[in-house]
């Protein structure tokens, strides 16, 4: 698995949390709210060697699935799930997120960038240097436009204003390194630490510092999305068995955040075709009533499923290719004419 160290000590096979300590993966955080220099928007409109896209991609609603063996990006039709087009040209893709353009941000951990691609093209319009660090997860607030970025090192989050520049990088020593992160409509910023159970972290709208959410059950987020009133926790509730036997329990949990406390409202069980319960999932992505996830190696069948949201239950239909390591996902609209 092309996987940094870190995530594959707690994303294993017993999908275990243990301390990111003992990986040997991480430092000590950086200081909160300290600028790092960056290489900002190198790259635009330069074509990726081996990249294709078809001529209607632009016009259709596509699904973004970047696969971490193969060092690709698959993109689909959205919800047929055909494919239209795969971007080439990185070291290993993890998360995604979008933009109100439809612009689609892909992490890359080798070498360390965000990457933005118009919805449908082959070429990067700019392109975010993340030196030193392994950028993982993304969100852009849709209110001023700005981008973060979570990184597992230096264990920190990194706001760029207007997606560009220098950008401004938080931490906090409670937490143990950073997936995943969405932005609320208000502007808040939410991540989640797979590792530090029953706890989330908020950047609230117009703070330099981060706070601790206690949730009110212990659970350890795989990824986390903004859902119009609450946050949409994925999360792995029952860690007891290996590969081969009965998984732990994969679910959505519906979480809403009051001062410093998460309360699960609701939940949200997402199973695999043959009815066991489906737990190889990581960065999901809800599109309407639509929720869409990766199953990494579970059972055998690699590729990517529909389910009803919030109903959940059996997948309501599959997306499957050939794929190594399907990891992030993200539905991009295309512009209403």
């Amino acid at each position: 698995m092309n996987r940094l160290s870190g995530v594959a000590c707690f994303f294993g096979a017993a999908a275990v949390p243990v301390s990111l300590a003992a990986c040997g993966a991480f430092q000590s955080p950086a200081a909160w709210g300290t600028p790092v220099p960056q290489i900002a928007a190198h790259g635009r409109g330069v074509p990726r060697g081996g990249s294709w896209m078809s001529a209607k991609a632009k016009g259709e609603n596509l699904l973004y699935v970047s696969d971490d063996v193969r060092s690709e990006v698959y993109v689909l039709s959205y919800p047929a799930g055909t494919l239209v087009g795969v971007l080439t040209g990185f070291g290993s893709p993890a998360g995604e997120c979008v933009d109100a353009a439809g612009d689609v941000w892909i992490t890359n951990l080798s070498p360390p960038e965000i990457i933005q691609f118009a919805h449908g093209s082959t070429s990067p319009t700019a392109t975010l240097s993340e030196a030193d660090s392994e950028p993982m997860g993304c969100s852009v607030d849709a209110k001023t436009g700005n981008l973060a970025v979570t990184n597992h090192y230096p264990r920190t989050i990194a706001v760029y204003q207007n997606a560009q520049g220098t950008p401004t990088t938080y931490s906090d020593s409670d937490f143990d390194g950073y997936d995943y992160c969405t932005y609320d409509d208000a502007g808040d910023l939410f991540a989640d630490d797979a590792v530090v159970g029953g706890m989330i972290a908020e950047l609230p709208e117009g703070s330099g510092t981060l706070k601790s959410i206690t949730l009110n059950q212990k659970l350890y987020p795989l990824s986390i999305q903004w859902n119009k009133t609450y946050l949409a926790i994925e999360t792995e509730t029952t860690l007891d068995a290996d590969l081969r036997g009965t998984h732990g329990s994969i679910s959505v949990n519906h979480v809403k955040v009051s001062g410093s406390t998460g309360s699960v409202i609701g939940e949200t069980h997402l199973k695999a075709p043959n009815d066991r319960i489906d737990s190889g999932g990581q960065q999901f992505w809800i599109s309407g009533n639509t929720i869409v996830g990766p199953d990494m190696f579970r059972y055998g069948r690699l590729g990517v499923f529909l389910w009803r949201y919030p109903s959940g239950g059996k997948p309501s239909s599959t997306i499957r290719e050939m794929w190594g390591d399907p990891w992030g996902t993200v539905v991009s609209l295309a512009k209403k004419r």
